[in-house]
């Protein structure tokens, strides 16, 4: 009971891994964890069963289920219209070759901040890789990667608004010195997941990854094919980007904000597929409420219920605390914290929210009223992204590990080097800030 947070929750982890590997599925295994954080905690066996249903009654568990329900049900009449299996025949054609369309898919979708949003360019990654040789794992790698490569400075990224709000600085400052960072994720994620996936197919010349781009009138309507096959989303996108902005300036805020725009314009995709292309009633409903819905929206209360429950028995306080008595350096700490919370919460907010006002407190006040704190500003970031790729509870990689059923660590072997060479250009990058102002 009196051994520090840091080590309880490394142990947490190990205990969510070994149960997993055990063929206990996640879900479970993550609701395990969460009972045995709270009796380890200190919080009791009342105490536990409280917190860990006040999380999962939370509205934030609630919208996050009926999001997922809306994203899958979404992909699911996608395929059954048969509006995907031309999306990506059109962009395929029009990118040339299924390497640069798997990987433009998911980027696509990650310009909306959706929670989650990686079970939605799941299906068109698949397609895309239709005929094609790649492992499951790869697969999901190629999904989950490209998925986030704008979030280090999108700024309609939830994570983003609060750190910038938090650090005071301007979102295209954020965007001109995180820039490079997308850059660097794409550069390594096409190098070390899309080369070796993309690399050689039965009776294929070694190294060929692309083939011709279609000319003229023939990519051109390719791409026009693509954008009228991609309405859905551009719909779901537009929704959700003007909404937003909208029940802000109603002055809504919190849950309403956040949730409802991703909400409506899930079901403003899911109408108009549904009058287009012909979908009825129980078209719609077999795709909303089957019986594949039901372990997605178990993973997600999940995830959310072992969130909220370190937070409710103040695990970050306590690691806080742990890392103050062993006198670590700040720079050390400002660079752990990010990474821990990352680790643990598997969410950009959540890590910035988590870690973020304690990196302030620890810098000088004459750093906080200059650029300098550009550069810790980076270096927090950087740490917290990496541990938020790295977290085994992070939504988008348990949705995808579970539509492809792709081996968990399988997928962590594909996305190690990669996001190890994209934190460590992150730590250059913010080195130099450093040495600049």
């Amino acid at each position: 009971m009196n051994a520090p947070s840091l080590a309880k929750v490394l142990i947490l982890f190990g205990v969510i891994l070994t149960l997993y590997k055990l063929k206990i599925p996640l879900w479970a295994a993550i609701f395990a964890a969460s009972a045995l954080t709270g009796l380890w905690f200190g919080a009791g066996v009342a105490g536990t069963a409280k917190n860990m249903l006040l999380s999962a009654a939370s509205a934030d568990t609630l919208c996050l289920c009926l999001i997922v329900v809306g994203l899958l049900g979404l992909s699911h009449l996608l395929n059954d219209t048969g509006s995907l299996s031309r999306l990506v025949e059109g962009l395929t054609a029009a990118l040339g070759g299924t390497a640069r369309s798997a990987a433009a898919l998911p980027a696509l979708i990650g310009l909306l901040p959706m929670p989650g949003g990686a079970v939605f360019s799941a299906p068109l990654v698949r397609a895309a890789c239709e005929g094609g040789f790649q492992s499951p794992e790869q697969k999901s790698a190629v999904n989950y990667w490209f998925r986030h490569i704008w979030e280090y400075w999108w700024p309609l990224y939830p994570g983003i608004i609060l750190a910038t709000i938090l650090f005071s600085i301007s979102a295209w400052k954020v965007m001109l010195i995180h820039l490079p960072l997308t850059a660097a994720a794409v550069t390594f994620g096409w190098i070390f997941i899309m080369r070796p996936a993309f690399k050689q197919k039965p009776g294929a010349d070694a190294g060929a990854v692309e083939c011709e781009l279609p000319q003229g009138p023939a990519r051109r309507d390719a791409m026009r094919a693509a954008v009228r096959e991609s309405a859905p989303i551009i719909i779901m996108i537009a929704t959700t980007y003007t909404l937003g902005p909208a029940l802000s300036a109603s002055g809504l805020n919190g849950s309403a904000v956040k949730y409802i725009p991703v909400i409506t314009g899930a079901a403003a995709a899911i109408a108009w597929l549904a009058v287009a292309r012909r979908a009825g009633v129980r078209r719609v409903a077999a795709a909303l409420f089957g019986r594949a819905q039901v372990p997605m929206i178990l993973l997600v209360a999940a995830i959310m219920v072992f969130q909220g429950t370190l937070i409710r028995v103040g695990a970050f306080e306590n690691i806080q605390t742990d890392l103050a008595t062993y006198r670590l350096p700040a720079i050390v700490i400002i660079a752990a914290l990010p990474f821990i919370s990352a680790l643990v919460m598997g969410l950009a907010v959540g890590f910035v929210g988590a870690s973020f006002p304690i990196v302030i407190s620890l810098l000088p006040a004459s750093v906080m009223d200059s650029t300098e704190r550009l550069a810790y500003f980076t270096l927090a970031y950087v740490m917290g992204y990496a541990g938020m790729m790295l977290s085994p509870v992070h939504l988008c990689l348990i949705v995808t590990k579970d539509f492809f059923k792709a081996d968990f660590f399988k997928i962590y072997k594909q996305i190690a080097i990669p996001c190890a060479a994209t934190l460590l250009s992150g730590l250059a990058l913010s080195a130099l800030y450093r040495f600049i102002f």
